[in-house]
């Protein structure tokens, strides 16, 4: 019995399907490169990072919450402790992180690059790009040598259908498609995932600072 066992046991039962892949992971590794590829065209205030306010440290997530509800405009509840928190801590109870400049060159150089050669050399220049600013970031370590390794999939995706051709003089929202289309197809490239099926399961995903965007714009 115990020979029959073993046998079943190790006898191959065939190629499996594709790993499942965790909805949210995958759009946690598009909102990553979605923040670097918008920091690498527009440059990023000096950024927020906690605040120490009435005995206990607000984490950025909690600021966010509060500073996204504010800018809205659609809850004064936040706004009022928005500026609740700006009158109390002041210049004191701040942690920040530095401001990050812009290199829109890069950006433009990923979207004009036709090679793998040209895709790695461009990963190169993120990375002393961010190096600067980010250091112990993933911005400077993670990301670049994820597009670096997937520069055959980044050619790949450039060519599918539904990668935003139109230029931004046309649809002044088209770069940001392109932002939002990079952000899908490396975060699959991250989790091994096909850029056209990265792109498809990441259909109805958008980064925060693009929704962010549609807010001011609706309420502006």
């Amino acid at each position: 019995m115990s020979i029959i066992i073993d046998l079943l046991t190790s006898y191959p039962m065939g190629l499996r399907g594709p790993k499942p892949v965790d909805p949210q992971h995958l759009k946690s590794e598009a909102e990553n490169w979605a923040a670097l590829l918008y920091a690498l065209r527009n440059g990023e205030p000096e950024r927020l990072v906690a605040a120490k306010w009435k005995g206990r440290t607000l984490n950025k997530w909690e600021l966010m919450l509060v500073w996204a509800r504010a800018e809205s405009g659609t809850d004064p509840k936040a706004e009022a402790l928005r500026q609740e928190l700006l009158r109390d801590i002041k210049g004191k109870g701040w942690i920040t992180s530095s401001a990050v400049v812009a290199a829109p060159e890069i950006w433009e150089q990923l979207k004009r690059a036709d090679s793998v050669k040209e895709i790695q050399k461009v990963a190169r220049r993120i990375r002393r790009w961010a190096s600067r600013y980010r250091p112990r970031n993933d911005w400077a370590t993670r990301l670049p040598d994820t597009l670096a390794s997937n520069a055959d999939k980044v050619l790949i995706a450039k060519r599918l259908p539904n990668y935003p051709q139109a230029p931004e003089a046309k649809r002044p929202r088209s770069d940001d498609k392109r932002i939002e289309f990079f952000a899908k197809v490396l975060a699959g490239a991250m989790l091994d995932i096909a850029p056209i099926t990265a792109a498809k399961r990441l259909s109805h995903w958008h980064s925060s600072k693009r929704i962010m965007a549609d807010l001011k714009e609706e309420n502006s």
